[in-house]
């Protein structure tokens, strides 16, 4: 679970892209496996451009997106730190983010599977 949260202050995708640039320049050509990316939806347009064209520069990648799962579960009400912004279980509100990432965005890049 990469960056698997509803706060827009996390993005652990930045550090992502330069460690996995740093293994492939040291020689390390296997596939690499990045579940959830949820995260990567709350970010300013500079930041998702920076990371999707990062990403896509080290393949060979899979991003699993698991969109059903996400539509449930992510920014509801009684959600609570360390995961998340916390989000009072008792106040009525209707999730405003459904916890997908930017899957148009990642296969406009080429080269991936995703899943």
């Amino acid at each position: 679970h990469i960056d698997e949260t509803n706060d827009p202050q996390c993005c652990c995708l930045q550090p992502l892209v330069h460690c996995l640039r740093k293994a492939r320049a040291n020689g390390y050509t296997k596939p690499v496996l990045l579940g959830h990316l949820t995260a990567l939806s709350l970010q300013t347009p500079a930041v998702q451009r920076e990371v999707v064209a990062g990403l896509a520069a080290l393949r060979p990648l899979t991003v699993i997106v698991h969109p059903a799962t996400n539509l449930g579960l992510q920014d509801r009400r009684g959600s609570m730190p360390p995961h998340c912004v916390e989000i009072d279980a008792d106040t009525p509100r209707t999730p405003q983010w459904r916890g997908l990432t930017l899957v148009q965005e990642l296969a406009a890049a080429g080269g991936w599977g995703a899943a």
